[in-house]
């Protein structure tokens, strides 16, 4: 187990790029935490990179902004990824309260209108523990 480089500690933003079962990486931001040399994050247990997660648990992580992009000589630091059990999740949840504060919770607010709505069918969250290698 690495410990978790600065450049990643210090970041708002990092793109996790999950691997598809042929090898293709599929890279997006995401939010994210840390404790205890792990990274921890959640998405929507229905979600593509939970369904990688799952698969192969192969994962690079590299400091990014919101939209994605990579700094130049940014280095992708690999992993290996596990899905948590759900009682694990507000733990998770505290970790990102702690970093993002009340960022977070106007992103969940916004996310829930079209779930309130019936717009869109409500989706359980999945949490992930990244263990860089």
């Amino acid at each position: 187990m690495a410990t978790i480089p600065q450049e990643i500690e210090r970041a708002k933003y990092i793109s996790l790029s999950t691997f598809r079962r042929n090898g293709a990486p599929v890279a997006t931001p995401v939010w994210f935490a840390t404790d205890n040399n792990k990274i921890y994050l959640y998405s929507a247990l229905d979600a593509g990179k939970m369904k990688r997660v799952r698969a192969t648990g192969k994962v690079t992580v590299v400091p990014c902004d919101v939209r994605g992009k990579v700094a130049a000589g940014a280095v992708p630091t690999s992993g290996s990824a596990v899905e948590l059990p759900a009682e694990r999740g507000p733990i998770v949840h505290g970790l990102l309260n702690r970093k993002y504060g009340w960022k977070k919770h106007t992103m969940e607010f916004f996310m829930a209108i079209p779930e309130k709505l019936r717009i869109r069918k409500a989706s359980a969250d999945g949490f992930v523990e990244i263990t860089l290698d």
